[in-house]
């Protein structure tokens, strides 16, 4: 009996340490946001490896793969790093791809890859504040059988 298609999940932890101007009314998660979404849609490499499929939060209903999708998972306050208030922000980005039993993954190795090319120790400005450091913490992957 054949298994069928099988869709694994590989990725990691990032972690953002935020600052905003609290004058501005925006919060260290937009900013986040806002520089996530800049670093990861505006790369024409990371785009073309998932035929621009790059989702913030929950995803389309039906999507095809491959993809990258990249959400919010935790956050805490940080005074003592950098003598003011600093929020650290958790976020798992991930890629995902469908293949049949034993086919390659490389489409998701690529998009990986290429994530930690543009995140990795690297920092901007979004509309309201900045990212000051941003870096890969723990990777992790999980399979499964689509229905």
């Amino acid at each position: 009996m054949a298994i069928g298609p099988q869709r694994l999940h590989k990725g990691a932890q990032w972690i953002l340490w935020v600052q905003v101007d609290k004058t501005l009314g925006v919060d260290e998660m937009d900013v986040a946001d806002a520089w996530l979404y800049a670093m990861l849609h505006g790369d024409a490499t990371l785009s073309g490896l998932v035929n621009g499929r790059i989702y913030e939060g929950a995803l389309p209903e039906g999507v095809d793969t491959p993809y990258v999708s990249y959400f919010w998972q935790a956050s805490q306050d940080d005074q003592k790093a950098y003598g003011s208030e600093v929020a650290v922000l958790q976020y798992v980005v991930q890629a995902v791809d469908q293949v049949e039993q034993g086919g390659s993954y490389a489409a998701i190795r690529a998009a990986l890859a290429r994530v930690h090319v543009l995140l990795q120790d690297a920092n901007g400005t979004a509309a309201g504040g900045t990212v000051d450091a941003c870096e890969r913490k723990a990777l992790w992957r999980m399979e499964e059988n689509p229905k």
